[in-house]
């Protein structure tokens, strides 16, 4: 689709640099990426209604993940994302340390498993073009069935986790307020990305702050925060300076 090409690149970035970032993964990068297309959307207000937008922004970002969630895999012997993690797995049962060290000791595996991912995304392609009619009616499915299966597949997910009844009774709670926010038209996006984001942000702040012995102002000083931080200031003010744009009234012609 012609407006699914600004979403499909901010899906694609947003997924590439943050699948770089070890232990973020997909989570992270879909609602930021949909949040962000939605913030530069002329239609915001199809969001949340099955925007094609919102669909081309969080899926491709999904997708970019799963491939620079190699790099720190191979280069430092750390996960990127689940998928990753499950791969390191699979290579140390096979005696196989990832890291630098694996370039050299095991430099086939490495190209193998790039080759792999290579053709993986021509199988994909290849499959949804194939199934793509049989995706289609999965949208038709009657929602007196699906939400029954949904809401069970959470209860079982929250409460397999760590086996405790109060996890279940804390799924309810914030289903509740979830709905009564809902009602009162809150995005409910931001909300979801500071739950995810904010163990993060917290842990690695405390670990930056450690390395730089409590002084804020240093990180001020690593070309690379400096970049995360300044970009993270644009993000912020996008959707203000966008909406000023677009209420600015248009020179009338002479």
């Amino acid at each position: 689709m012609p407006d699914c090409w600004k979403p499909l690149t901010i899906g694609s970035v947003f997924g590439t640099l943050i699948g770089i970032l070890p232990g973020i993964g997909q989570n992270a990068s879909t609602i930021l990426s949909y949040n962000q297309a939605k913030a530069v959307s002329k239609h915001p207000e199809r969001f949340g209604q099955g925007s094609p937008e919102g669909i081309c922004a969080s899926e491709s970002s999904n997708n970019a993940v799963n491939g620079s969630a190699l790099i720190p895999l191979v280069t430092l012997g750390i996960p990127g994302d689940m998928v990753t993690a499950a791969l390191i797995g699979g290579l140390m049962i096979q005696g196989l340390q990832p890291g630098p060290l694996l370039f050299r000791t095991n430099a086939d595996v490495v190209g193998t498993i790039m080759v792999v991912y290579f053709l993986a995304n021509i199988v994909m392609y290849v499959m949804e073009l194939g199934l793509m009619k049989a995706f289609i009616k999965m949208i038709e499915v009657n929602l007196s069935f699906l939400f029954p299966a949904v809401i069970l597949f959470c209860v079982l997910g929250v409460f397999a986790l760590n086996t405790l009844i109060f996890d279940v009774w804390v799924l309810i709670v914030f289903t509740v307020i979830g709905y009564i926010l809902n009602q009162f038209k809150i995005d409910l996006v931001s909300i979801i990305l500071g739950f995810i984001l904010g163990p993060l942000v917290e842990k690695y702040f405390k670990v930056g702050m450690i390395a730089d012995e409590g002084k804020f102002s240093a990180l001020l000083k690593h070309p690379i925060a400096l970049v995360f931080l300044t970009g993270a200031v644009l993000f912020l003010l996008w959707p203000g300076l966008s909406l000023v744009m677009r209420k600015k009234p248009k020179k009338e012609k002479t």
